[in-house]
């Protein structure tokens, strides 16, 4: 057993060089023990089997032999489902949001770089930097549009950015003058 001679914690882990607390460096404890222990007697009576399904909750107190109640900070299952959803939904808004945002991002690429620029062929248009990013906004946003009318409930966002998307591309094949 080792012990931190600053804050006096012991610790049990004979590997261990410095206190988890403070960064102190471990003192050996000679001798006996620090910490008395004291056996226990288990009563094949007292021992319960519990079966914990989803929709139970666990037991906010467990009796001890003594008869003394020991608290337990173990969170409510719904609790714990409820955050859950929280995280979930925040992470839908999210990709709603990113699906306008990339689509605009598109369009504002489209019109400053795409549209104004000469580009002598097809094939030095399609290797351009120009045409990469921009295939690559619609790329990221068409698939942000289609995870957001599968897994969210507002779909309005992804409907208006897959809309903005489309008529971009349309945009750029349709021959212009």
């Amino acid at each position: 057993m080792k012990k931190c001679p600053k804050c006096q914690v012991a610790y049990y882990d004979d590997t261990l060089v410095f206190c988890l607390e403070d960064g102190t460096e471990l003192r050996t404890v000679s001798g006996q023990s620090a910490v008395a222990t004291e056996q226990f007697s288990v009563d094949e009576k007292s021992i319960e089997t519990m079966f914990i399904g989803e929709a139970s909750e666990l037991p906010k107190t467990i009796a001890a032999n003594d008869g003394n109640t020991l608290k337990q900070n173990i969170p409510n299952p719904t609790q714990i489902s409820s955050l859950k959803e929280k995280a979930v939904e925040k992470g839908y808004r999210t990709l709603e949001l990113g699906t306008l945002i990339f689509a605009l991002a598109h369009n504002w690429w489209q019109w400053l770089y795409v549209d104004r620029q000469n580009y002598g062929s097809v094939s030095a248009f399609l290797f351009s930097a120009d045409f990469v990013i921009w295939f690559l906004l619609l790329a990221t946003g068409a698939t942000a549009g289609l995870l957001t009318l599968k897994f969210s409930r507002n779909k309005t966002f992804a409907y208006f950015g897959l809309v903005i998307l489309a008529i971009n591309f349309l945009l750029l094949i349709v021959p212009r003058k």
